[in-house]
């Protein structure tokens, strides 16, 4: 079941938030305050052309203002991953996001988003740094002041961190250690990708890439290897062919980047339970 509720609120509707709701929709209080909790609930100010989440279930609303209200059964009672904290400072962290984790939320609310769900575990606001395909996992880096998300900001920004990716490709790519790269312009803009044959699989005609982006464009890495015939195994959205169980066969294995806060260089690795290879 998919709810969704855009609508004034009017002179005489309630002016408490759960009971607003309550009044546009077959939804329970306690569905409605758990949803609101998750993130589902939006309030948009009379002359503002965006919404801001509503949290508070007793929160008053003023006649004029718009609510937003977005419930689906299908997110809202699924279970979610947890990710793993890989390694901390003071300042930061790494952690795994698992396949099935937004790297943030929707307007269907962040009970999937890996943001809120470390915010929560810390009990503190962090900062998104980066972003990960919502199919893919691996490892994802997290500011935990403004400070650290300024200065880790703008080394994202400045290209001055080292991604590298597993992944398994359908097809025959090469002779193990045989590298190559891909120079298409996705969206038009360049872009380019580097990969080493880490293993050729002749049975399932799969093969396992270590791959290296330059630049960061949208699905750059499913992209790119669709474009050449060999998409990613498990690729939902991208490919003929390479369907599986499984899901996607990417992950984001290792970053490596100059602390700011420390003054030198940090190589994070994934751990191989996690790992393609």
């Amino acid at each position: 079941m998919k709810i969704i509720i855009k609508q004034e609120v009017k002179r005489n509707d309630p002016k408490i938030l759960v009971d607003f709701i309550g009044e546009y929709s077959e939804l329970s209080k306690m569905k409605i305050k758990k949803a609101l909790n998750d993130g589902c609930g939006w309030i948009k100010e009379k002359g503002r052309k965006s919404a801001k989440v509503a949290r508070k279930a007793k929160k008053e609303l003023k006649t004029g203002q718009q609510v937003e209200f977005y419930y689906d059964t299908s997110v809202m009672e699924a279970d979610v991953p947890e990710p793993v904290l890989i390694h901390e400072t003071k300042n930061w962290g790494v952690w795994y996001k698992p396949p099935g984790l937004l790297a943030q939320g929707s307007k269907f609310g962040d009970r999937f988003s890996i943001e809120r769900i470390i915010s929560k575990n810390l009990n503190k606001d962090i900062f998104l740094i980066h972003r990960l395909d919502r199919e893919a996992s691996g490892l994802m880096i997290f500011a935990y002041n403004k400070q650290a998300a300024a200065d880790l900001g703008n080394i994202w920004k400045n290209a001055q961190v080292r991604k590298v990716y597993q992944a398994q490709v359908l097809g025959i790519l090469g002779l193990k250690d045989e590298v190559g790269k891909i120079d298409l312009a996705l969206d038009d803009k360049e872009s380019h990708t580097t990969y080493k044959v880490v293993e050729a699989n002749e049975g399932s005609q799969t093969t396992l890439v270590e791959v290296r982006i330059k630049t960061g464009r949208f699905h750059q890495i499913r992209r790119h290897f669709n474009m050449i015939d060999h998409p990613v195994m498990g690729d939902p959205r991208y490919g003929e062919d390479n369907k599986n169980k499984d899901g996607l066969k990417l992950v984001a294995s290792q970053l490596s980047f100059k602390d700011p806060f420390a003054k030198k260089a940090v190589v994070i690795n994934l751990q191989k339970d996690f790992s393609l290879f």
